[in-house]
């Protein structure tokens, strides 16, 4: 009895510390699991943080960027179009301030005078945009006082020429104090606001937000008297912001928490600011907190009740173990096979029978076979497993199995039960009874058709790489799973050290890229890179071409070439690896061009020719909803300077016509010739129709202004105009439109510009001088 009780107690005590020692893991585990979460937060909140103040610099940078662009557009609208009443440039100035929303537009001339719109002289400007403007430049100033109204403004400026002549120059001016919302964010839901600074804590721009603590212009002095951060730290964020540095602060300011990353906006001396109360990132924080300690804690349940099914399962298994040596091993062997050889059939020969059963299905599905097959050695063939030419070395495995040796995997041709070009690898091991003799052995089928297939490929890939190397300029293998260079040679060098591989990177790409066209670099280099030709081999793309133009090494000039990448399944490790090789096609690809440039261009004026015109308008006008116009012209008495001076003149007219048109429009304006007498000509992302309206007229005149063997006025041209989207989005709708047009324009007395729509004549025929 007394045994029996000191047995309970020591039971107890035994239970006891046992859950003494599981709370202490508890406890430290949940306490490195607290440090390791809030250590990830704050990374992070800090990545986060890094990546809406990205967004914002963006915001900035774009919509900057695009105001920029519509002042100097305008002004290069401006001194294509001098002729322009003051009533028209007027509302060219109101546009621009609407557009941009500048508080006032300023007018600069050659001799540096500052005027308003209405003309009225200002006094100087302190911004040096005037300055810039006379030295012919176009920009963005920094925050300066208006000499005006003395409020901090900056300005957006652009020349006004002509003939290469700075004539004056128009700026835009933006007001600071109104520069808000520019700067948007939404991050952490929305939780964040943002700030652009000057480097001296001057507020440029600011978003309003309902949990901002600051609306001043002056950041730092804020941090100063109104936060906990103290002189000192705010002198140290100002070196660190001269230094164009970027990193994060907090502060608390009225009992309000904030943490702010800063980083340069690469415009001026300018910074922005993103800023998030800490009550939002500590959200985040509790929220990821328990989550993750809850799963964990599922999983530290479920591990527990594993555990004890296990420690069930093990004690009535005690109680089932095989009860001979030999039923023991046997069973060892069956289950370090199956896990050797998961994917092959499992069987167990018996040599004193010759007979074999199959213990799994086997790894043909679609063929039938006995559960037992007798005289497997001798009527392997007979029984259609074996082809009769691999017969003599199935005897021979089954013969060393029968004397108590392992033998090596035997790779043999299936028989006449299999498809034709069937192979298996055979892996058998023998099984000794209690006396040490061989009562059985346990071996695996496994198919290795498809292996085979694999390993012929690629030995035949190799002869053709092989072939490839006379002609190929470089030529790279490289294992994709190792991020290894396996080989490498470069006009008809091999780079690799004494035969062993190296480390395929970022630096090896760029040495093979360093001679590749600056404009082709990137492309061709992203291809080369290794998750890029991972993801093609699984998605089944197994060979790339890539077209790309490279020099030699001492060349000047570009050559083209064409580099090809294959990928292949290596048979012994099965890791997919990529070939590349690159060959010379300068010549075969030029030929190429001039064909192709032919078939686009006429003959005659080398514009675009008819077909080639209604692909690449279509093209255009699917990709496109900006304002854009086709314009018909027809020149006016062409036949009679045929009939009066022959073809050869009449083709000169035309190669005259050409040139006009090439020089009154844009470089990426498409123009041809649709036919005899006729041009077309496409304008896209045009501000406004006057713009299409000015620049036919300057043909109209050019054209009327044409002479021939001192003949004033030998030609006119009649045009009609068509916009989109307003007058067809196809070109079969435009063309249609613009040709009416161009009747309309015949029909009034030709040398003249017509509209789609409109009623009354538009342009009146130019008066001789």
């Amino acid at each position: 009895m007394k045994k029996e009780n000191s047995f309970s107690r020591n039971h107890v005590r035994m239970v006891i510390l046992l859950v003494i020692l599981v709370l202490a893991f508890i406890y430290l585990f949940l306490y490195d699991f607290s440090r390791r979460v809030d250590h990830l937060m704050t990374n992070m909140t800090t990545e986060h943080l890094a990546d809406v103040n990205e967004q914002s610099q963006t915001a900035v940078k774009t919509e900057l960027t695009r105001v920029f662009e519509e002042v100097r557009y305008t002004a290069d609208f401006l001194s294509e179009t001098p002729e322009l009443t003051e009533e028209a440039r007027q509302r060219v100035y109101e546009q621009l301030k609407e557009k941009c929303g500048f508080a006032n537009i300023r007018l600069v001339s050659a001799d540096g005078g500052l005027y308003t719109v209405g003309h009225e002289a200002l006094p100087q400007s302190v911004g040096g945009y005037v300055e810039g403007i006379c030295r012919g430049e176009s920009g963005m100033t920094d925050v300066f006082l208006s000499s005006v109204t003395g409020q901090e403004v900056f300005a957006f400026y652009a020349p006004v020429t002509r003939e290469k002549t700075v004539e004056g120059g128009i700026a835009g001016i933006m007001i600071v104090d109104q520069m808000v919302d520019m700067v948007t964010t939404n991050g952490f839901n929305s939780g964040s606001y943002s700030y652009v600074l000057k480097s001296d804590g001057t507020v440029i721009m600011q978003t309003s937000h309902a949990d901002s603590l600051y609306s001043g212009r002056e950041y730092f002095s804020f941090l100063r008297s109104d936060t906990d951060m103290g002189a000192e730290a705010v002198s140290e964020l100002q070196k660190k912001m001269e230094r164009k540095e970027k990193g994060v602060f907090l502060f608390t300011a009225a009992n309000e928490k904030r943490i702010v990353y800063y980083a340069p906006a690469e415009i001026n001396d300018w910074f922005v600011l993103t800023v998030v109360p800490y009550t939002v990132s500590n959200w985040y924080r509790e929220h990821i907190g328990k989550t993750a300690l809850f799963l964990t804690v599922k999983m530290l349940i479920l591990f527990l009740a594993q555990l004890a099914v296990i420690i069930l399962w093990s004690r009535k298994a005690r109680n089932i173990i095989l009860d001979s040596k030999e039923a023991l091993e046997l069973e060892k062997k069956k289950l370090e096979l199956a896990l050797l050889h998961s994917t092959g059939t499992t069987f167990e020969y018996v040599p004193k029978d010759d007979s074999l059963s199959f213990i799994s299905p086997p790894v043909v599905k679609e063929v039938e076979f006995p559960t037992v097959l007798n005289q497997i050695s001798t009527k392997g063939a007979a029984l259609g497993l074996v082809a009769a030419v691999d017969l003599e070395k199935w005897k021979m495995i089954l013969k060393r199995i029968a004397e108590g040796k392992e033998p090596g995997p035997l790779e043999f041709a299936g028989g006449t039960s299999f498809s034709e070009d069937t192979y298996f690898r055979l892996s058998v091991t023998p099984v000794r009874g209690g006396k040490g003799e061989v009562a059985k052995a346990i071996g695996t089928l496994e198919d290795i058709t498809e292996e085979r297939r694999i390993r012929r490929r690629f030995a035949q890939e190799e002869q053709y790489r092989a072939a490839l190397l006379s002609e190929a300029v470089a030529m790279w293998s490289v294992d994709l799973v190792r991020q290894q260079v396996m080989a490498c040679t470069i006009h008809g060098k091999d780079w690799l050290e004494g035969g062993k591989g190296f480390l395929y990177s970022g630096r090896f790409i760029e040495n093979m890229c360093r001679y590749v066209h600056p404009a082709d670099h990137d492309r061709i280099a992203g291809k080369m890179q290794a998750n890029h030709m991972l993801a093609a081999y699984y998605t089944g793309e197994r060979e790339q071409k890539e077209l790309f133009r490279a020099t030699y090494p001492g060349a000047e000039d570009y050559k083209w070439m064409t580099c090809t990448i294959s990928l292949l399944t290596e048979p012994v490790s099965g890791n997919p690896v990529a070939f590349a090789y690159v060959r010379d096609v300068d010549e075969e690809t030029k030929r190429k061009m001039e064909l192709m440039y032919s078939s686009e261009r006429d003959p005659l004026t080398g514009l675009y020719n008819r077909r080639n015109i209604e692909e690449k308008v279509e093209q255009a006008l699917k990709n496109e909803d900006s304002l854009s116009c086709l314009i018909m012209l027809d020149l006016d008495g062409f036949k009679e300077i045929n009939d009066k001076y022959g073809h050869q003149e009449g083709d000169a007219v035309l190669k005259k016509m050409a040139r006009i048109l090439s020089g009154a429009f844009r470089a990426d304006d498409l123009i041809a010739r649709f036919g005899g007498d006729e041009f077309i000509v496409f304008l896209d992302h045009i501000p406004n129709c006057e713009c299409a309206s000015f620049r036919a007229e300057e043909v109209r005149r050019q054209v009327y202004a044409l002479t021939l063997n001192g003949e004033d006025r030998i030609v006119s041209i009649s045009i009609g105009i068509a916009f989109g989207p307003r007058d067809g989005n196809t070109f079969e709708l435009l063309y249609k439109h613009a040709d009416e047009a161009l009747y309309m324009a015949k029909g009034r007395g030709k040398n003249q510009i017509a509209f789609y729509g409109e009623e009354e004549e538009m342009t009146i025929l130019e008066r001789p001088d």
